[in-house]
């Protein structure tokens, strides 16, 4: 068996699992801004988005060269896997 036919499987696991995240993350974003978790605007690079779940808490949000966001969830998980996290897919959503 090559080595193609033996990681194929493992490379569709990995496309359903981001797909998933994706998806996932995509759903808190709208409900983030169904909420009225409006973000606010630092400058026309940077956002402070509300947390989902503590009121005290803002998570930057940059879109310089790439969107990139200071939660766990993309420093941790998104980032490593080439998504984009509920807080950068707020910012999107919300300037639509």
């Amino acid at each position: 068996m090559s080595y193609e036919t033996q990681n194929k499987p493992q490379i569709e696991v990995k496309e359903a699992d981001n797909k998933k995240l994706l998806i996932d993350r995509r759903k808190r974003a709208y409900t983030l801004i169904n909420e009225g978790k409006t973000p606010i605007i630092i400058s026309e690079e940077e956002f402070l988005v509300p947390s989902q779940f503590d009121s005290n808490k803002k998570y930057k949000v940059s879109n310089k060269d790439l969107w990139t966001c200071e939660c766990p969830d993309f420093l941790n998980r998104c980032q490593k896997n080439g998504i984009y996290c509920k807080h950068i897919q707020s910012i999107q959503v919300w300037l639509k």
